[in-house]
Formats: structure tokens, C-alpha cells, sequence
């Protein structure tokens, strides 16, 4: 399921605007399409609401109508918002906290569990609330700290006397500067303008403009990046110094890091003799193959770079490092990625840079993508491109991050990485920041089950780079035709949801031999559909039609009764009751919740499988927070 992120200094630019009488900002994406019609299948003739007096307030994230009124006695009622005038009346009152009149319709019963909804047709502001120009925030001393997750704002600001402020962060210079903060826990200097009264429950919210350390954090010996480099003090070797190859690092070593340090410490030496770094690279090359054929194979993936990564107008250089006596083949090569500084003509090993591949400290086959400006904010980034292969699977990662001149910043959100990838990096937007856009995902072996091809879109976001894109491959399998029609129904695309059920209901074709499916496999993923279809048509009132696709999924000599068609029963009967689409989705899922066992559509599990879990199986309401079973 899509989801849009509205970006925070627009919802604080427009709670700012409304405090001082201008009219609302809109929040809307602006690809994002308008909201339909509030549709009231129950109570169709309600009770009129003439200036009812109250407060609206917010619902937690994922509710399905977003907010509620409260009158002035205590009473609360869910609202519907059927046009855009009203919803932006709604927005203003919500943001603002200012009492208001509602005039509309009275519905109870609806959308679900009994409630009272108010279908709203006009809001009117019995209070204002009071202008709020902020006052200036100068250079104030404290440290960002971290808010829990799902906190709207994400973090605060302790200054030094222990005040907490929220904070606003409209550009993404100041975000990333606010994560390097909160991360490190280095003291700050922040200034900006503090509002108060904004954006809920009376905050104090600083607007922050600019930002400065006034205390770089402690290096953190125990990070991996510092963990892997010797502390030195690095002199020139004795004249007969020869190095030889290490003996391999020992599995079983209490600190597995100190073979690192130790094999650092020693190419180290090899740089600060008077041989070049590319004889050097070459010795390393020899100690890490036993052919030389092999080691011609590998040399593109040992290589050094010299540039001005923290732009303090002195090179550093980046070496990859390979391991000795390991590598019988390209594929299985690992390197160390080592940033070195030079000082008075002596390399000095600054930081050890991690490989894409999860939690490992080597990279595989490393390829320098480029080291320049990949973020579009003007300094200099490294970009490296890893490949590592399992017995039947190779994968591509990337890392991405920025030498400070005093520790690297990983710049990736979470590992970027992907099965069978094809790898492209361009600038999308012409903002100047680079995505990085991964086609494949398909695991080689049997065990990984029924799969299809992927795109994957990694965007610089918040300061990090961020998977904002997960795209399935379309697919004419029955299985993959209704994991499509479930987010077709999230996303309310009616036409789209009943076309792709239906093609399953009415062809199931399982003739490709993709993975191996039973009988009992095509009997659920076929009921389910039919379910799916029905829940188009109930929204359309259409119970004929129902009951029509319910037979024609009955009507397969390899669908027998199973908990789909008992499920699919249940929402037939519940939507004859009370004319509720959302309701008698509702029911139906129970069904399934109460045997999940019964519900997995495939008997033998493929660890690369897509699933649905049971509380996406209605999918006109949002899934639990909580840890559903997956089917």
C-alpha cells in the first residue's frame, strides 16, 4: 500500500498562517486525488444537526474517518466531510483549536461499530484563536533528543536549564544537521522562531533556521567504522621491514575486530615504506589470490582513490583492501573499505566504511560508483556498489555516506540492497539528488516459493536515503491477481479490484509451473478472490451480484467448501442485515481470524513469498498495530 508522508515545515507553515487570520494551506499531496464522497450506507435518512457547539479532534493515525466532534456536554460523534470546503473548515478547526457550530445529518450505526457520524455541511468558527507571531530563539544551548515512535513531530529540544520544545525542521539541511545531533547526542545551538499553542495540546515548537555543534560527541571506540582502525601512532617502518602475508583471522578470537586492526595496522606500514600505493594494492592483490589468473579477474575490485572528501582543501584517500588468502574467485572476494588521511607524507588510517551487505564488515566485490555531490546539497558523498553471491543467489547493495574529516556518516535509512538486482542511479526530479532504482528481487532456489519481480526506489528524504517506492511486476498468476485486487480495495479503486478478482474467479489459470500449489492452495486463493468481488459489489448495493460470484466460485470442481466460502457466507449475511459494506467486511475477516491455520494459501512455505496477513483480509479497514499471522 502507498503511502504519502505530508512534510512537516508545511503543516507548521500553515498552523502559523491560520494563527495569524490568513486563510489555511492546503496539505494535500498534489498528485494526491480528492477525497470522494462520505458515503452513509446505513441510517439513509438521519436527524438534522443545526449549530450543534463543540471542538474537533484529532483520531490516532490510521482511523479510518480521522477525527471526531465533541459537543460541549461531552458527547462525541465520528464526522463525515463530503467536500472540500468542509474538509478544509475541519482542518482549520482541528489545527487551530477553536470552537465551532456544525450543521449537517445525524447518522447512527455508521461505518462501524455503532457509531454516530455526523455528515457535515457547514462549520463555522465560534472562537479564534489568538494571532501567534513567535518570538526569536538565539543561539539556545541544550541537545535533540528523541521522541517515541509515531510522535508527530519524531524529536525535541532540552535546553540547558532542562525546558523541552518541540521542533520544526523546513529544510532538509536543518533535518539532516537534527539527526546527526539526536544520533551523536553532541550539544547544540539552535535558532529559529518559538511558537506556542502549535501544532496540538499547547506545544512549544521551535521553527529551527539554523543549527550549530557546540560539542563534537566523543569518537565511540566501540562503532563498528572506529572499531576496525588501529589508534596509532603510525612512523615510518624500520628499513629492513618485509611485510608477509597474516596468518587468517581465528573464528573463535574473543575480539574478532583486533585481526582487523592488526591487518590495517600492517598495509598501513606497507603505505608509510617507500613503495607506491598502487605496488602496494598489487602485494595485497597476490596475498589474496593463489593463480594469476585469478588475480587479474579481481584487480578492478582492489583499487584507490584519491579526493577531497570533507572539502578542508586536502586529499584523503579510500583504498579497498582485499583479504588475504581467502579469494579463489571474484565472487567470493572481500575487501576492507579504509578512508586514509596524510600527514607530513605519512598515511593515517581514519575510519573502516562497512560494505552493503547486512551485518557485515567487509564489502563484496566493491566498485567505486562515484564520490561527489550524489545528495544535491552541495558537499561530497561516496557512492560504492557491492555484489556477494550465496550458493544460488546473487545480490546488489549500495553504500552511501560522507567523511566528515572526523567520522563517517552512513547516509542510508536502512541497507540498500536487493536479490538478481539490475542497478540504475539517476536524477529522477532534476533536484539534484540521485535515487537509486533496483529491478529484481527474484531469489534462485525452490524453497523461496512462488515469486515475482520488483522495483524498488531508494530517494534522499528526511536526510537519509529512503525506500519510497516497493512496485510488484504485474503478474497473470491467480495468486498475484488477488494479492493486486486486496490493494486495489485499500486504495478504493473499485474497477480496478473487481477486474483482477474476477479474472481470477472466472479463468483461474494455475497451468505455470512457478512453484509448487495443491488443490487446497487454488481452492482459497480462488474463494478469497471471490470475496474480494463481492466486497466491489457490496459498495455498489448489489447483492444479486454477490451472490452470483459466490456460485460462480463454487461452480470449479476443485473448490469445495473451506473457511474462504464460509467467509464469504458471513459477509453476505451481515451486509443483508444492515446494508454495511464495512461492517460485513469486518465479520468476514473474523471468520478467518479465528482459524488462520485453515487460511494459508500455500502448504508449502516460500521464504520469498508475498503474503497478506489475516487482518489485511478486509481490507476496508486498516490492518492492527499489532502482530497479525501471515496467510
Amino acid at each position: 500500500m502507498n503511502t504519502r508522508t505530508v512534510p512537516l515545515s508545511l503543516i507548521i507553515l500553515s498552523v502559523v498562517l491560520i494563527s495569524a487570520g490568513c486563510s489555511p494551506v492546503p496539505i494535500n499531496s498534489p498528485d494526491e486525488p480528492t477525497a470522494p464522497p462520505t458515503e452513509i450506507p446505513g441510517d439513509s435518512e438521519g436527524e438534522p444537526v443545526e449549530g450543534w457547539v463543540g471542538l474537533i479532534v484529532d483520531l490516532p493515525p490510521g482511523h479510518q474517518l480521522g477525527q471526531y466532534f465533541e459537543r460541549e456536554d461531552g458527547e462525541e460523534f465520528d464526522l463525515g466531510t463530503p467536500t472540500d470546503a468542509v474538509r478544509e473548515q475541519v482542518a482549520e478547526a482541528k489545527s487551530t483549536g477553536a470552537q465551532v457550530k456544525v450543521w449537517g445529518t445525524l447518522h447512527t450505526g455508521v461505518p462501524v461499530d455503532e457509531a454516530r457520524t455526523i455528515v457535515l455541511d457547514r462549520v463555522e468558527l465560534v472562537s479564534e484563536q489568538p494571532a501567534d507571531e513567535g518570538k526569536p530563539v538565539e543561539g539556545w544551548v541544550g541537545e535533540i533528543v528523541d521522541l517515541p515512535p509515531g510522535h508527530q513531530l519524531g524529536q525535541y529540544f532540552e535546553r540547558e536549564d532542562g525546558e523541552e520544545f518541540d521542533l520544526g525542521t523546513p529544510t532538509d539541511a536543518v533535518r539532516e544537521q537534527v539527526a546527526e545531533a539526536k544520533s551523536t547526542g553532541a550539544q547544540v545551538k539552535v535558532w529559529g522562531t518559538l511558537h506556542t499553542g502549535v501544532p496540538v495540546d499547547e506545544a512549544r515548537t521551535i521553527v529551527v533556521e539554523r543549527l550549530e555543534f557546540v560539542s563534537e560527541p566523543p569518537i565511540d571506540e566501540d562503532q563498528p567504522q572506529n572499531a576496525l582502525v588501529p589508534p596509532g601512532p603510525f612512523t615510518p617502518p624500520p628499513p629492513d621491514f618485509e611485510p608477509t602475508p597474516p596468518p587468517p583471522p581465528d573464528p573463535a578470537a574473543d575480539d574478532p575486530d583486533l585481526w582487523v586492526r592488526d591487518y590495517v595496522e600492517l598495509v598501513t606500514a606497507m603505505l608509510n615504506s617507500e613503495e607506491s600505493v598502487q605496488a602496494v594494492l598489487d602485494v595485497l592483490t597476490t596475498w589474496a589470490v593463489p593463480s594469476e589468473e585469478a588475480r587479474t579477474e579481481i584487480e578492478p575490485f582492489v583499487w584507490t582513490e584519491s579526493a577531497d572528501l570533507d572539502g578542508d582543501g586536502v586529499a584523503e584517500w579510500l583504498m579497498s583492501l582485499p583479504l588475504p588468502g581467502e579469494s579463489y574467485a571474484p565472487m567470493w572476494l572481500r575487501t576492507y573499505l579504509v578512508i586514509f588521511e596524510t600527514d607530513q607524507d605519512l598515511f593515517i588510517p581514519r575510519s573502516a566504511i562497512r560494505g552493503a551487505r547486512p551485518d557485515a564488515a567487509t564489502a563484496h566485490q566493491p566498485s567505486l560508483r562515484m564520490i561527489d555531490d550524489v545528495t544535491g546539497d552541495g558537499q561530497t558523498e561516496v557512492l560504492i556498489e557491492d555484489t556477494w553471491c550465496g550458493a544460488h543467489t546473487c545480490f546488489t547493495g549500495l553504500t552511501v555516506g560522507r567523511w566528515d574529516g572526523a567520522r563517517w556518516h552512513d547516509l542510508a535509512d536502512e541497507p540498500i540492497y536487493q536479490a538478481s538486482a539490475d542497478l540504475t542511479i539517476e536524477d529522477r526530479h532534476g533536484d539534484g539528488a540521485l535515487e537509486f532504482i533496483m529491478h529484481g528481487g527474484i531469489i534462485g532456489s525452490v524453497g523461496a516459493g512462488l515469486q515475482r519481480p520488483y522495483t524498488w526506489v531508494f530517494a534522499w528524504e528526511d536526510g537519509a536515503y529512503r525506500l519510497v517506492e516497493d512496485i510488484p511486476d504485474p503478474s497473470d498468476h491467480p495468486y498475484y491477481l488477488m494479492l493486486d485486487a486486496n490493494a486495489a480495495l485499500v486504495e478504493q479503486d473499485w474497477d480496478r479490484a473487481l477486474e483482477l478478482a474476477s479474472q481470477v474467479v472466472s479463468d483461474p489459470d494455475f497451468d505455470e509451473l512457478m512453484a509448487p500449489i495443491e488443490e487446497v492452495d487454488k481452492r482459497r486463493i480462488v474463494s478469497y478472490a471471490a470475496v474480494q468481488a463481492m466486497l466491489v459489489h457490496a459498495q455498489r448495493d448489489d447483492v444479486a451480484a454477490m451472490e452470483a460470484v459466490l456460485d460462480q466460485a463454487l461452480s470449479h470442481g476443485f473448490v469445495e467448501p473451506n473457511i474462504y466460502t464460509e467467509a464469504a457466507e458471513r459477509l453476505l449475511d451481515v451486509y443483508r442485515e444492515t446494508a454495511d459494506p464495512v461492517q460485513a467486511c469486518s465479520a468476514m475477516q473474523d471468520v478467518v481470524a479465528e482459524r488462520p491455520d485453515e487460511a494459508v494459501f500455500f502448504q508449502r512455505y516460500g521464504y520469498n513469498t508475498e503474503r497478506i496477513t489475516v487482518d489485511q483480509i478486509c481490507p476496508l479497514t486498516p490492518p492492527t498495530e499489532d502482530e497479525s499471522p501471515q496467510l
